[in-house]
C-alpha cells in the first residue's frame, strides 16, 4: 500500500503491521488454492512471518523468508557489526552521526559505502549503492521504517516476530546473499529454531541478491519448490553429509559453466585453505551424482569414503550418525544438514 501503482494510505496514524496481514489474507483468500507458498525479502519477510503468526498460518504451505528483517533490534545489531567489519572509523563516525540524529552528508557517505558491501555488493554495482543512499525515502517508508536504512524509528521500531519461528511447522527456505544486511550468523541463528528448514547463502551478493545472482537465486527457490514433495532421502543433491550440494559454489560454477565464478571461488577457497586452488579444479556436479568432483570430494572427504565403504546412501541410514565425530563439525556449520539427515 502506498507505493507504486498501488492505493495511497489515507491515514497514516491508524496504519498497522495488523492491516497490511488483514490485506494479505483477503488476497490469499482470494487465490483459488487450498494452499500457497509465500514469499517475503526483507520488510517482506518480516510481514509474512506476522502473517503466520496472526492467522495461524492460514492457508500456508511453505514459506520462502529472503533476507529477513524479522526484528528492528536484530537488524540494528547486524548493521552495527557490519560496520565494525568495514574496519577503518566508519563504525564511530556512524554513532556519532545516529547520536547526534545528524543524517547530513557524512551520514550519506558513510551509509554509501555501507551500501556498496551490503546492500549491493559487486563492483559493477556501486553506483546503485550510492544512489540507494542519497534516495529520498517516500512517506510509506519514513512512517513505517525510518529517515534511512539504518534507523528504524517509524511503526516498526519494535517490531519483532521472532517468537513466532518455534512454531513454524511448515517447510521454510532462508536465503541470503553472502554479504548481506543480514549477517549470515543471524540467518544460522533464525534458521536453527525452525526444525527441518533449509539455508541456502548465496556467494556474491548483497542484501539485493535477486538483483546480483539471479541465475543462483532462482535456481535455489526452484530447487527449494520442486523438494517440497520430494523426502531429502531421495533427493540426489543432498549430500552424504546432509549437506545441499546445489548450494555449493563450485556446483554453481558448474551447473552454470561460469568461469568468472570458477575463478572468484577459487580464489576463496585457496585464502580459506592456504593453498593454491585453480579454476579448472572448481568442478562438481554433487557428491552422490555421476560426473566431475572437487579433490575434496573425490578424494580427501573422510565422510563420501565412509559411508560408500559401508554401501550406505547417506549418513542417514547409519546408526551410529548421533554419535559420529566425523559428521560433527558439519552439524556445528550446518545446522540444516541435520534435518536432512533425520536428526
Amino acid at each position: 500500500m502506498g507505493c507504486g501503482m498501488s492505493d495511497p494510505v489515507r491515514d497514516f496514524d491508524s496504519w498497522t503491521v495488523s492491516e497490511y496481514v488483514t490485506q494479505m489474507r483477503e488476497f490469499i483468500d482470494s487465490i483459488p488454492s487450498d494452499s500457497v507458498i509465500i514469499y517475503g525479502a526483507s520488510w517482506g519477510a518480516g510481514l509474512t512471518v506476522s502473517y503466520c503468526g496472526e492467522t495461524d498460518f492460514h492457508k500456508v504451505k511453505a514459506l520462502i523468508l529472503c533476507s529477513p528483517f524479522l526484528s528492528a533490534r536484530l537488524w540494528y545489531e547486524d548493521a552495527l557489526e557490519n560496520l565494525r567489519a568495514m574496519g577503518g572509523t566508519y563504525y564511530e563516525r556512524m554513532l556519532d552521526c545516529v547520536e547526534r540524529k545528524d543524517y547530513g552528508k557524512e551520514f550519506t557517505c558513510i551509509l554509501a559505502e555501507y551500501n556498496a558491501r551490503y546492500l549491493f555488493n559487486l563492483p559493477e554495482h556501486r553506483e546503485w549503492a550510492i544512489a540507494a543512499a542519497m534516495e529520498e525515502p517516500n512517506e510509506v517508508f519514513r512512517r513505517l521504517c525510518g529517515p534511512n536504512d539504518m534507523i528504524t524509528d517509524g511503526k516498526l521500531k519494535d517490531f519483532d516476530v521472532t517468537d513466532v519461528l518455534d512454531r513454524i511447522g511448515v517447510p521454510v527456505l532462508f536465503m541470503a546473499g553472502d554479504s548481506d544486511a543480514v549477517t549470515p550468523g543471524r540467518l544460522m541463528e533464525y534458521q536453527a529454531r525452525v526444525k527441518g528448514s533449509r539455508l541456502s547463502i548465496i556467494p556474491f551478493a548483497g542484501h539485493v541478491l535477486a538483483s546480483e545472482q539471479f541465475a543462483a537465486y532462482r535456481e535455489t527457490i526452484m530447487s527449494f519448490i520442486r523438494d517440497l514433495d520430494r523426502p531429502a532421502a531421495e533427493n540426489p543433491y543432498i549430500a552424504y553429509c546432509g549437506i545441499d550440494c546445489m548450494m555449493c559454489e563450485a556446483f554453481m560454477a558448474t551447473r552454470r559453466d561460469d568461469d568468472e565464478l570458477r575463478r572468484k571461488v577459487a580464489e576463496k577457497w585457496s585464502a580459506l585453505n592456504g593453498v593454491e586452488i585453480l579454476p579448472p579444479m572448481i568442478n562438481c556436479t554433487g557428491c552422490r551424482t555421476e560426473g566431475p568432483k572437487t579433490v575434496f570430494c573425490e578424494s580427501m572427504c573422510a565422510i563420501r569414503k565412509c559411508v560408500r565403504e559401508k554401501s550406505l546412501g547417506s549418513c542417514r541410514e547409519c546408526e551410529e550418525k548421533r554419535t559420529c565425530g566425523k559428521i560433527a563439525p558439519i552439524m556445528e556449520h550446518h545446522p540444516e544438514a541435520r534435518g536432512n539427515l533425520g536428526l
